[in-house]
């Protein structure tokens, strides 16, 4: 018997085997020297421990967090009508800073548009700047609206649709350069007391990317396992006879890997078995 097979079979766990099956394991060693033989130009050692230092290095775990934060702020614009007068296209009239969601923010109102057209048509911009000094050491996507509130307590306030930012850097804007006409932003609707009420309604997302600590299966031994088990005879439920020979073993293991129909719940032995056949 070849030197592999031999300290292999030497296990306990072997025991069974060595003892009731020894043409079994004369054929086995049989076969791994032939295949030895055939292989012994091409074979070659390899550290295991070189193995397991590949996959440390290839493998990995992670976990995708994300989150949601809303918030909001109103900016009462005073003397609108005074600030107007000062500005033409491309200027705008400023928010004080403000932080909502972890960051910090300005809106920008542009009476007159940001481009020529725009005083053409008679449209006012409106955006939202952030304001953070540094960019944000995760991906930030926010979603904002933009309102117009009505202050003539009919509650139709103006609003259009939703501001995306992708979050990048501190002035940075998104918003409507066709925000609304001035003729309506300047009706009795919107201006109260040459004052204008806008609302920011903010949502930020966050997304980050958090490594999670390696779980590691160990190599399975079930081949070991199982042979232990049946040589220490730890709770077998049923014995067979085979001449004058008794041998334990578990119902559960028999009906569980038998291409046979077992029906052992209420039987403990089973006698007269024909040697050939166990």
């Amino acid at each position: 018997m070849s030197y592999s097979i031999a300290a292999l079979v030497k296990q306990d766990s072997f025991n069974y085997l060595r003892e009731n099956c020894p043409l079994l394991l004369n054929e086995m060693d049989n076969y791994v020297t032939e295949t030895m033989k055939k292989s012994s130009t091409s074979l070659h050692v390899i550290d295991s421990s070189m193995l397991k230092s590949e996959e440390d290095d290839s493998e990995s775990a992670s976990v995708t967090i994300r989150r949601m934060e809303t918030g909001s702020h109103d900016w009462p614009v005073k003397k609108y009508s005074v600030l107007r007068k000062e500005i033409g296209v491309s200027r705008f009239i400023m928010s004080d800073e403000f932080t909502s969601c972890g960051h910090r923010w300005k809106i920008r109102l542009y009476p007159y548009g940001t481009k020529d057209d725009d005083r053409m048509y008679g449209h006012a911009s409106l955006f939202l700047a952030p304001w953070d000094e540094e960019c944000s050491s995760v991906f930030v996507q926010v979603l904002a609206e933009l309102y117009l509130l009505d202050q003539s307590g009919k509650g139709d306030h103006w609003v259009q649709d939703l501001v995306k930012v992708a979050f990048v850097k501190h002035g940075l804007m998104s918003g409507h350069d066709n925000y609304i006409k001035r003729r309506m932003l300047e009706s009795l609707i919107y201006l109260k007391d040459d004052c204008l009420a806008i609302r920011c309604k903010i949502r930020v997302f966050t997304c980050q990317i958090q490594t999670l600590p390696l779980i590691r299966v160990p190599e399975s031994n079930i081949g070991m396992d199982f042979g232990k088990l049946l040589e220490s005879r730890e709770s077998a439920d049923v014995s067979f006879k085979v001449g004058d020979e008794i041998f334990w073993a578990h119902k559960w293991i028999l009906v569980a890997s038998s291409p046979l129909s077992w029906n052992l719940k209420d039987v403990n032995t089973l006698d007269n078995l024909a040697r050939h056949c166990f």
